[in-house]
């Protein structure tokens, strides 16, 4: 999912042996579905490239109906980066907030150095927002938009 040294996600949940990571992945997945609420949502969908899942990009909320306000994260295998396919899932999770649910905003949390990610944030009208930073040994410095 992405270079050895360089870790682009709050979480280390990349590391450890296929077998692991795709656990982890299937865990985060139920885990949102078993408790979702209609005050605190994340609806995880998949990417899908020539039959393959090749990432996930995700749409969530906490007290969306008063807020209007939705969260968005996404990852792609390494070898499936740089071909649009991340656009592409980002402007169809972006539809389904905007016209589909009537979200007002939207915004990502990227790492501070995942650059490639603000890129993406930047190529879909997203501006920054602001920084936040993390308590020590927690996530690092982080970049909002």
């Amino acid at each position: 999912m992405h270079a050895p040294g360089f870790m682009p996600f709050f979480s280390q949940w990349t590391d450890g042996d296929p077998a692991t990571v795709a656990r982890r992945v299937l865990q985060r997945h139920w885990n949102a579905m078993a408790h979702w609420s209609p005050e605190d949502w994340t609806l995880y969908l998949v990417v899908v490239h020539d039959g393959e899942v090749v990432g996930s990009q995700s749409l969530g909320a906490r007290d969306f109906a008063v807020t209007r306000e939705v969260l968005l994260t996404s990852w792609l295998g390494l070898r499936h980066q740089g071909l649009g396919l991340g656009g592409h899932a980002r402007s169809a999770v972006l539809e389904l907030a905007f016209a589909g649910l009537g979200a007002q905003d939207a915004f990502s949390v990227v790492r501070r150095e995942n650059t490639a990610s603000q890129a993406v944030c930047r190529k879909f009208g997203f501006s920054h927002d602001g920084t936040r930073l993390a308590s020590a040994g927690r996530e690092g410095p982080i970049v909002l938009w």
